[in-house]
């Protein structure tokens, strides 16, 4: 069966080869309403199917992005990220329904070490990639340096501002623990905790204890090293943190919990709860995201909203925006505490 072409669509809808082009690669032209109608019509009757790969060679583009997961603790691999944390899970669907708007492609990989990630990047020839972590587009850059091969690629972080990307989308971790914290504080809680992954390593992590910092100090409580509970940010993580508070609980009152990631909040749930502590009479807790799951624990999580599909949708128009021209923007957008049944007043009970 012959396949259907442009140049049979145009001579569908009366048109010429140039104008249906333009239409099907949205390139920003103005059509009127009987002229797209007419294309459409055309589309629709001959069964028309773009190529996509005559496509990429035209617009001299592979129409493929790339999602590069965070460097994580040796006990989990890119796969178990994605598998057990909905964070990740939630930002790549929405990276890849907005790139589906644009007839883009998505892959993923995770920090794969500096050989097989430069490989990655060019054997899928990809218009952009998306980074948690900045210092991986330096160390791509740093690589084609050496082998003398310029990455025509987009970077764009979710760290923060780096010379090494082109643009990032970050929200405002700080507020966002400080908004958890002076909450609690308002509610009575003066021994706070703060669950948390490794902030010397993560500049997330570092920026969302730099808010525990500050909150605690404007409230004018002293910080307790006992208090910063660290592991890995998961859902077994969170349950090896709860142990550590069931004895703070006892040993120190601390009677608050503000976690950097809704994950380990749910760990730590279900550690009080088999132990027969009550969520939150004998303690109050704090997530951060605002995944789906913060709805589904009971009770209900208390959280820090992030708008997660926004900020996915924004790193994909960032690459997209590049490619037409237009001058990349960054920005950070605001977070907000949404308050739940997982906090209530302090109470002390022995």
């Amino acid at each position: 069966m012959k396949r259907v072409t442009i140049k049979d669509i145009a001579r569908e809808a009366g048109t010429s080869y140039v104008t249906v082009s333009h239409y099907l690669n949205k390139r920003g032209e103005k059509f009127s309403e009987e002229t797209a109608a007419r294309i459409e019509a055309a589309i629709r009757k001959l069964g028309y199917i773009p190529n996509r790969t005559a496509r990429k060679l035209a617009r001299n583009r592979s129409y493929t992005l790339g999602v590069v997961l965070p460097p994580a603790m040796a006990s989990l691999s890119p796969a178990r990220l994605l598998r057990d944390n909905p964070f990740y899970t939630e930002f790549f669907a929405a990276v890849q329904a907005r790139a589906w708007e644009y007839e883009t492609d998505v892959v993923v990989t995770g920090d794969v070490g500096d050989e097989a990630l430069f490989t990655w990047v060019m054997s899928y020839q990809l218009d952009g990639v998306i980074l948690f972590a900045s210092e991986v587009a330096q160390r791509l850059k740093e690589n084609g340096k050496q082998r003398g091969q310029h990455l025509n690629t987009i970077f764009v972080g979710l760290e923060g501002p780096s010379p090494f990307l082109d643009a990032w989308v970050t929200i405002d971790e700080v507020s966002g623990i400080v908004q958890a914290v002076s909450y609690l504080v308002s509610s009575g809680h003066k021994r706070i905790a703060f669950a948390t992954g490794d902030y010397h390593t993560s500049p997330v992590n570092a920026a969302r204890f730099s808010g525990y910092q500050q909150a605690l100090a404007s409230a004018n409580l002293s910080l307790d090293e006992r208090f910063v509970l660290v592991d890995e940010v998961s859902f077994e993580g969170g349950r090896r943190i709860g142990e550590r508070l069931l004895v703070l609980m006892k040993n120190a009152r601390v009677s608050a919990v503000v976690c950097v990631a809704d994950i380990l909040a749910a760990g730590i749930y279900k550690t009080l709860l088999r132990a027969g502590k009550r969520i939150p009479r004998d303690l109050s807790i704090t997530g951060f995201d605002d995944l789906g799951i913060a709805s589904l624990l009971e009770p209900e999580l208390t959280t820090v909203r992030q708008d997660i599909v926004r900020r996915a949708a924004l790193c994909v128009d960032c690459i997209e925006h590049a490619y037409q021209g237009k001058p990349l923007s960054s920005v950070c957008l605001p977070v907000e505490l949404v308050l739940r049944r997982s906090t209530a007043p302090y109470r002390y009970t022995r």
